[in-house]
């Protein structure tokens, strides 16, 4: 992620290139490219924007109840199932692809 310039690239075989997303982030975090993922923290707007297998969502706002978040700063894919690193409320949520809060810890 390019916090700065609110963009998103990867760097491939020497290669850089840009991710396309149908939202704009506003100070993109953390970033997880899978094979058919890209899911992003959306720092300043307090949600996560998720492209799965050509589907595109957002879910999430600021706040601190299970399923809102403050500031988050990084995401993680792992068993279908997507970390949420919500720094300010110091936890992380652990969502499914819907966006339904799995568990809190």
């Amino acid at each position: 992620p390019e916090y700065s310039s609110d963009t998103l690239r990867t760097l491939k075989n020497g290669n850089m290139s840009f991710i396309g997303i149908p939202e704009e982030p506003d100070a993109p975090a953390g970033v997880e490219v899978a094979e058919n993922l890209v899911a992003v923290a959306d720092f300043y707007n307090g949600r996560i924007i998720l492209q799965k297998d050509g589907n595109n969502k957002t879910f999430g706002k600021k706040g601190s109840q299970p399923g809102e978040l403050n500031y988050p700063t990084d995401v993680q894919w792992m068993n279908n199932q997507l970390y949420v690193a919500d720094a300010y409320n110091h936890r992380v949520q652990v969502f499914d692809e819907n966006g339904k809060v799995l568990k809190v810890i």
